[in-house]
């Protein structure tokens, strides 16, 4: 009944209902490796667990009506709060910039008509919603959070809510008014962002650091101690990522697990601060590694000494960012939102008048179907990265249905070239790009090689 979580529960209860009792056994030891189901997938152990529950309560309590139903809304409310942990700071900043935003637009009212409720009665709420709706996906657009960002976001916003107008005339009473509004609300809007760094940083500062350290060698180990005889009162040193299969032992501190499993790991630890003290890892891989963290205030240095280390958090606080602060551009939630959508549009198309064209660039017709499919259903993308092996899992960016590795003439690409290939389409993603692939691979169809 259970895919994972809540079948000892299940069988503890059942033995009870037989009449038979539940022992204790302390002479028998076994070591529990807690996770090892789900480091290395996808699997969302969260989301498993509460839906065991959930079978749970309905094979075991679904007789008693009202308290079936108490415990599932614990578990939905339970599942809503660890999302809302998750995503605290996006939606802390939606509830400010609303609030900041229903406050300019009143304001505003008030300079150009006079008073603080001039629009119809029919308007109201509506227009806050409306508002507040269109500036955070405006928001979410643009990426993160820093005064020029939320600049272009509330221009975003702007231009949006002008172009709706021409759409719904019976809420298009003043466009002056929108424009003061988000004249003022960039002042009102920095302003926010300002104050909220600071307490930001104040509240860091009363709670000890969490770094995590990757790569076990010397200098790590080394920094480690540098840190913690420094910075004792401020800093704590949670653990070590190994970097390679290794057993090494380090007197002290915790060896957390190897880098294959760094998202999981992150996941249960809770980190500030992440340090890469080895060599061998590349600036791609670095890069992927920030991809992946899905916590804006986690900064990574890469340095081998404390005085490397000092330094880049000077850079760091200087530009409010870390030392590497690209990330594949393809996993900005802008870009997500911009590929799906054209995603959904091309394969509809291809699906509906766009038949005969897909009958004629394709060498399996049933197979191009299916792969459109897939693209329409979220599975796949129109233009993304190549499939290299069943072992490769980037945790980001879809296979597609064409690509880098498509456009090329030679049909023999070995693995580290598609690699390669995979890595430049993932950092240097555009509309343009994608454009310019599908243009390449249609030359090629047509001219039959």
């Amino acid at each position: 009944d259970y895919f994972m979580y809540g079948e000892d529960l299940d069988l503890c209860f059942r033995v009870k209902e037989l009449g038979s009792k539940i022992f204790y056994f302390h002479k028998t030891t076994i070591i529990h490796f807690k996770g090892e189901s789900t480091k290395r997938s996808n699997i969302n152990e969260l989301k498993h667990f509460y839906e065991a529950m959930e079978i749970y309560a309905q094979k075991h309590y679904s007789n008693s009506y009202f308290f079936f139903w108490f415990l599932k809304l614990g578990i939905i409310l339970r599942g809503f709060v660890a999302y809302l942990n998750r995503n605290s700071t996006t939606l802390i900043f939606f509830v400010l910039d609303s609030f900041v935003l229903c406050f300019t637009l009143l304001l505003s009212t008030k300079i150009w008509k006079g008073e603080f409720f001039n629009f119809p009665a029919y308007a109201y709420p509506k227009v806050f919603w409306g508002i507040s709706i269109v500036n955070f996906f405006s928001m979410l657009a643009v990426g993160k959070q820093n005064f020029r960002k939320a600049f272009s976001g509330l221009m975003l916003t702007f231009f949006v809510l002008t172009f709706l107008t021409y759409y719904f005339k019976e809420y298009a009473f003043s466009r002056g008014i929108l424009l003061i509004t988000v004249g003022i609300s960039i002042f009102n809007l920095g302003l926010v962002r300002f104050f909220y760094s600071i307490v930001d940083k104040i509240i860091n500062k009363e709670f000890n650091k969490k770094v995590l350290i990757i790569g076990i060698n010397e200098n790590s180990i080394k920094l480690a101690h540098t840190l913690e005889s420094n910075e004792s009162k401020s800093i704590e040193v949670i653990g070590f990522i190994s970097t390679e299969n290794s057993n090494q032992i380090i007197s002290n501190y915790k060896i957390l697990g190897s880098i294959d499993y760094f998202e999981k790991i992150l996941s249960q630890n809770q980190v500030n601060e992440i340090l890469v003290c080895d060599v061998k890892i590349s600036q791609i891989e670095i890069i992927r590694l920030l991809t992946s963290i899905k916590k804006s205030k986690i900064k990574i240095h890469i340095a081998n000494e404390y005085e490397e280390l000092v330094a880049s958090r000077i850079l760091s606080d200087i530009s409010n960012d870390s030392q590497y602060n690209n990330t594949f551009k393809i996993a900005l939630p802008r870009y997500i939102m911009i590929k799906r959508f054209i995603d959904i549009m091309f394969s509809l198309i291809l699906l509906t008048i766009g038949l005969p064209l897909l009958y004629l660039f394709s060498d399996f017709f049933a197979k191009s179907i299916n792969n459109v499919l897939a693209v329409l259903k979220g599975n796949k993308s129109i233009v993304g990265i190549s499939k290299v092996n069943d072992k490769d899992n980037y945790g980001f960016g879809k296979e597609g249905l064409i690509g880098l590795s498509t456009v090329t003439f030679s049909k023999n690409l070995n693995e580290n070239s598609k690699r390669k290939l995979n890595d430049y389409y993932l950092m240097n993603y555009s509309l343009a790009l994608d454009f310019d692939i599908m243009f390449k691979f249609l030359i090629r169809k047509k001219s039959g090689k």
